[in-house]
């Protein structure tokens, strides 16, 4: 076999490992931080997007909570999570697209205060803050 081959074959073998580390990571790192939830005591928290304004527009929770954004317009939402072009991944979720009655189910795994938005019409947000108990 000649070096050539020999190199070829050990540059494949390391992307081959770096893609199965990155996808390894992607499926499985986001989840870590939610599943290291173990309150007996959370609550559900619900947010309904209606004529384009959230209700509530911001919600109180506890870590290990979980939120639940449901679209009620008749317009398909694209939700976001950071501010408005710079979107920070939250439970391992960037960006969602709900139609209508469409929801999406977060668990509150970091403590702080947080913004959401719709990425396409952006007047559309809400807010939610978590703290340790």
């Amino acid at each position: 076999m000649t070096i050539f081959k020999k190199s070829l074959l050990v540059i494949l073998a390391v992307i081959a490992i770096g893609i199965t580390s990155i996808t390894f990571l992607m499926t499985n790192g986001s989840s870590a931080s939610a599943n290291s939830c173990t309150s007996k005591n959370s609550v559900s928290h619900a947010v309904t997007i209606r004529d384009g304004r959230t209700s509530p527009e911001i919600t109180d929770g506890k870590l290990c909570d979980s939120l639940t954004i449901t679209n009620l317009d008749a317009v398909t939402r694209a939700i976001s999570f950071g501010p408005h072009e710079h979107h920070q991944a939250y439970d391992g979720v960037t960006e969602q697209y709900l139609n209508i009655h469409q929801s999406i189910t977060i668990t509150l795994s970091k403590v702080g205060n947080f913004h959401f938005h719709d990425h396409v019409h952006d007047d559309t947000n809400g807010y939610f803050n978590v703290s340790k108990s």
